[in-house]
């Protein structure tokens, strides 16, 4: 006879006993019974089962699931008392501690009982069911992983931010023209200055690819002294033209100077003392200058010169072009507008050929519109 905790099993008569209590069971389910209590501890395979409890027939693994299903609630498993362990992958362990009595006969004829108990299984040794040692295995290998892939992935944003905060960030060559400031004697010469940075703008603008801020934009900062750094972010641009004009007779001082905006130093620099009538050609210089100072590689060579526009060859029709442009811009009232169109009209007298101012007074007309 077989004795595990409350359980008795006599194979000879087929009895299962529970606290004395007989237990119901079939035929195959006593048989997978009686296979596991004679090979306690031991992982019997589903194949070797099978071939024990349907020794001449051929049936599915169901059967045999079906048969440790209605076992187990035979004998009232649950989680605080487990008799059938399942072994992932290959089969079944009964971890009962099992008593095995046997009658022993003697020389003398005599019967004795012997009690072959099997030792007792450690409860952490058990395997536990199939749920559990999935869940835990599947816990061992991915948390480790999560782990380390979460300081990896941490480690690589703090590497590729510190290198993209101290990459230079590569961007288009831009460029403002910020308005000239007048340091004549008289400060007469807002006019002048004005227009010039207008032509500034207009002849950098010809270059494809340099992006050129416009007149608007650029002149909103006029007459503030604001940090260029701030000044170009602002703009979004990667550089700043600025300068100042200073008129006395019929000579006049130019000053320019190209400036970085990443860190605020001087690309380039210049002043030019020129007389009136050579002003045409300042302003070409100028925008060469600061185009070359640029440093634009990428272009092509006809996209680095810098073609003037077509302006009068008389200074004096050129002064008064400019002076009608800048009456135009402020145009507060029409006494501004009237001035406008008389300085276009006295560039026509100065030079007929003057298309600018010819096409100045067209738009205008002569009605008192605004000439833009």
């Amino acid at each position: 006879m077989f004795q595990f905790e409350s359980f008795s099993v006599d194979p000879r008569e087929r009895v299962v006993l529970h606290n004395g209590t007989r237990l119901s069971l079939t035929p195959k389910v006593f048989e997978t019974l009686l296979c596991f209590v004679r090979n306690p501890g031991r992982v019997l395979t589903k194949d070797e089962l099978l071939k024990q409890i349907w020794p001449d027939t051929i049936v599915e693994e169901v059967n045999l699931a079906v048969n440790i299903s209605t076992l187990r609630k035979a004998l009232g498993e649950n989680s605080q008392n487990r008799y059938i362990a399942t072994v992932p992958g290959r089969g079944y362990q009964f971890v009962a501690e099992v008593r095995e009595i046997v009658n022993v006969e003697t020389r003398e004829g005599n019967s004795i009982v012997e009690d072959r108990s099997i030792p007792p299984r450690i409860r952490g040794d058990l395997p536990a069911p199939k749920w559990e040692v999935d869940a835990k295995g599947i816990l061992r290998f991915v948390l480790p992983v999560l782990f380390v892939l979460f300081f990896a992935v941490g480690a690589w944003y703090r590497w590729f931010d510190k290198k993209r905060s101290s990459a230079p960030v590569a961007r288009a060559a831009s460029i403002a023209v910020l308005p000239f400031v007048d340091l004549s004697p008289g400060k007469d010469q807002e006019y002048f200055s004005d227009g010039l940075t207008e032509e500034l703008i207009n002849e950098l603008a010809k270059v494809s690819s340099l992006k050129v801020v416009a007149r608007s934009s650029a002149f909103q900062f006029k007459g503030k002294n604001e940090d260029l750094r701030s000044v170009g972010n602002r703009l979004g641009v990667t550089d700043i033209l600025e300068g100042s004009v200073r008129k006395e007779g019929d000579r006049i001082r130019i000053r320019a100077e190209l400036v970085k905006v990443e860190d605020g130093f001087q690309l380039w620099s210049e002043t030019y003392d020129r007389k009136m009538e050579d002003i045409l050609s300042v302003q070409d210089e100028i925008a060469r200058s600061a185009t070359r100072a640029l440093q634009i590689k990428l272009l092509s060579p006809k996209e680095a010169m810098v073609m003037g526009r077509e302006r009068s060859a008389n200074a004096e029709a050129y002064d008064a072009y400019q002076r009608a442009r800048y009456f135009t811009t402020r145009g507060r009232d029409k006494a501004d507008l009237e001035n406008a169109l008389a300085y276009a009209e006295k560039a026509i007298k100065l030079d007929e050929k003057y298309a600018s101012a010819s096409a100045a007074i067209v738009h205008f007309g002569h009605d008192g519109r605004r000439w833009s």
